[in-house]
């Protein structure tokens, strides 16, 4: 199978547009604006942070997310929630099991190689770290084990 392709997935979706070439965003990442379909992507991002950026957005995408910040008390709240959800679910498609291992084998205490290794940024390599599902923990523990032993 191969790995999650953020540019590919986007022009499989004709109806929503991106532009990642004009616009200075105050987050300095990127937003989903739902009310016109769009996608906006800060445009002083490197190529690895669009990717990661453009993986997370089409998450809000996926899972219909709306614009809640200000929708009342509860506002900030689910927005955190919103973000949360689309960085684990982002960091989960970019970042798959097996290539982990594999980028970790090569360079097992180096996180930044490891992200430059599997073409994210080193928040999407951590927030995937943090949320492996145990059964991916174990493979992955199981993988680096054997390269412990071996050496």
């Amino acid at each position: 199978m191969a790995p999650y392709n953020p540019w590919a997935d986007l022009g499989s979706r004709p109806h929503i547009c991106c532009d990642s070439h004009t616009v200075e965003l105050p987050t300095g990442v990127g937003w989903w604006l739902p009310d016109v379909m769009g996608i906006v992507l800060d445009r002083r991002l490197t190529r690895v942070e669009r990717r990661c950026a453009l993986a997370h957005e089409l998450q809000h995408v996926d899972r219909g997310d709306v614009q809640v910040f200000a929708i009342g008390p509860d506002g900030p709240r689910l927005a955190q929630r919103q973000e949360r959800r689309a960085d684990r679910e982002a960091a989960r498609r970019l970042v798959e099991v097996q290539a982990l291992a594999l980028a970790m084998r090569v360079h097992p205490h180096d996180p930044a190689a490891v992200a430059e290794e599997l073409d994210v940024t080193v928040d999407v390599l951590r927030c995937r770290l943090d949320t492996l599902r145990p059964a991916e923990r174990g493979l992955l523990v199981l993988d680096l084990a054997e390269v412990e032993h071996a050496a």
